[in-house]
Parts: structure tokens; C-alpha cells; sequence
């Protein structure tokens, strides 16, 4: 026996026709689901690619002004330099690392992760 579910209309467009058995209700709102995932997907998409395109003719326009100190000059040449970003607010790179296997290195039996955890906000001055 066949049992019939509505049909679906959302903002994407109608899903499913609506001839499903009990045990299709799952792909249906599965459906429902990675239709509405891939929708957020390609809003993401086209943000980034006004960003992109934002930042390319911030590009352009600084080139432009390269140019009109230094004609001579090629910016295309000038190597990119690859943004970082700041990994912790407490710690420089390694940092924590290194002052974990001190706390490690002083102990006189094994400890356990949040011990080791307090000693190194300890070192640092960090509030424990």
C-alpha cells in the first residue's frame, strides 16, 4: 500500500513531487535538507566572489598609483606576501608548546592535561 506525502513548496521551489512510501519520508527531508545546505553553499560562494572582485580593483587602483610614482615599474612583479593570522591571543607561535613540555619536563610523576594546562597559565601569568 502506497501512502502519499504533500508536496513541499519552500523558497527554492516545489521539492519532491509527493509519491513517496513510508519509508521515502527520510530521502524526502533529506532532500529538503541538501537542497537548503547547497543554497547557503552558494550564497558563501557568490559573497567570496564579491570580495574577490572588491579586492582585485582595490588591486588595480593601487597599481595604478604605483605606476604614476614610478612609471618604470612593473607591480605585477612585486611577490605577494601571504596574510597571517594571529593563532592564539596569549601565545606566540610555539609558545605553548614549549612551555607545556617544561611543566612536563619538571614534574615528578605523571600528570594529568589540566594540571599541565595550570602550569603553563602559571608560567605565562595568566588567571588560573
Amino acid at each position: 500500500m502506497r501512502y502519499y506525502a504533500a508536496v513541499a513548496t519552500t523558497r527554492w521551489g516545489t521539492l519532491l513531487p509527493g509519491n513517496h512510501t513510508i519509508s521515502g519520508m527520510g530521502t524526502y527531508y533529506a532532500i529538503i535538507q541538501l537542497r537548503e545546505k547547497r543554497a547557503r553553499l552558494a550564497g558563501e560562494i557568490a559573497k567570496a566572489e564579491r570580495a574577490l572582485a572588491a579586492t582585485k580593483k582595490d588591486l588595480a587602483n593601487l597599481d595604478a598609483v604605483i605606476r604614476l610614482f614610478e612609471p618604470e615599474t612593473n607591480p605585477k612583479l612585486i611577490p605577494a606576501i601571504r596574510p597571517t593570522s594571529r593563532r592564539s591571543l596569549f601565545f606566540k607561535h610555539g609558545e605553548q608548546m614549549r612551555l607545556a613540555c617544561d611543566v612536563l619536563r619538571e614534574a615528578a610523576k605523571p600528570m594529568r592535561c589540566r594540571t599541565v594546562a595550570e602550569g603553563v597559565m602559571l608560567r605565562k601569568g595568566l588567571p588560573v
